[in-house]
């Protein structure tokens, strides 16, 4: 293992998507754009920070054609920024509660159809 290796704290490989998603927030539907999945979690940009919400859903209709309804909670948050469009997008690292297998088999497909 290489140095950089050794400092990465994800326990999950994670892949570069860009993929609309949905996400039931405190009885909310709110739009997102996920930026990577993993088999343990996703990164999600939205509008308006999540708020350290629990019990979170997460909608993801994929290109190839799956479609997942995922159960996550907020890992963690980052700073808003200024989009290029004008739009103040906040991020959110979630953690995936029991993801099916067959999301677990799509994540590891994008793995391999990446490397």
């Amino acid at each position: 293992m290489g140095f950089v290796e050794d400092l990465e704290r994800r326990d999950h490989r994670r892949v570069k998507r860009q993929l609309r998603c949905k996400l039931l927030v405190d009885g909310q539907t709110r739009q997102g754009v996920i930026r990577d999945v993993s088999a343990g979690g996703l990164f999600v940009h939205t509008r308006q920070p999540l708020a350290n919400s629990e019990g979170l859903v997460v909608a993801i209709h994929t290109a190839e054609g799956p479609r997942f309804v995922l159960q996550a909670s907020e890992r963690h948050h980052t700073h808003s920024r200024l989009s290029l469009a004008g739009h103040t997008l906040a991020g959110a690292g979630l953690r995936l509660q029991d993801p099916p297998a067959t999301y677990l088999r799509w994540v590891e497909e994008s793995n391999e159809a990446r490397s």
